[in-house]
């Protein structure tokens, strides 16, 4: 997949005021750059979801959805469904195995972004209204985090291949 060429599948996520685009750059209230990915939920909307050939897993085909940021959804303004969102961090789109975006919770119908902490759980979030669009002019910044992430992760696959040689 190339990530030059992925800038959304035109699903929007909606909450009151708040408007999440898929494959958007928006920034996190302690400054990271994330990118949206907003597909529809997989357990409300599995119409929008496709087997993989062996039914061992399965990817989203819904495009040009609206879809609620709360779940249950109340059905409005072309609202077809709940969405799944998560927010992309850059070492997550170059590819770092245990990297964690963030994921929205609908907490008392009030959605709020909270962190993957890998086995530990989640961490603490933030209130959805929180999240700002970062526009055009922040892709050479998040860019540049991405090929700083896969230049790490690189070299940590190296150092370990070089180290599993020696044992």
């Amino acid at each position: 997949m190339n990530r030059h060429t992925l800038r959304g599948n035109g699903n929007r996520a909606v909450w009151r005021e708040t408007l999440v685009v898929d494959g958007e750059l928006y920034r996190l209230p302690n400054g990271e750059l994330v990118r949206a990915s907003v597909v529809p939920h997989p357990d409300a909307l599995p119409e929008y979801w496709s087997d993989t050939p062996d039914g061992s897993d399965a990817w989203p085909t819904g495009t040009g959805l609206t879809l609620s940021l709360v779940w249950p959804y109340e059905p409005s303004g072309g609202v077809v469904g709940p969405a799944q969102l998560t927010l992309l961090t850059p070492a997550c789109v170059a590819g770092v195995r245990w990297a964690e975006g963030c994921y929205v919770f609908d907490v008392d119908t009030t959605p709020e972004l909270i962190r993957k902490k890998g086995e530990e759980g989640f961490g603490p979030g933030w209130p959805l209204d929180e999240l700002l669009p970062a526009g055009l002019e922040a892709e050479p910044e998040f860019e540049e985090a991405v090929k700083v992430a896969e230049h790490a992760w690189q070299r940590l696959l190296s150092i370990r291949e070089r180290g599993a040689g020696r044992g």
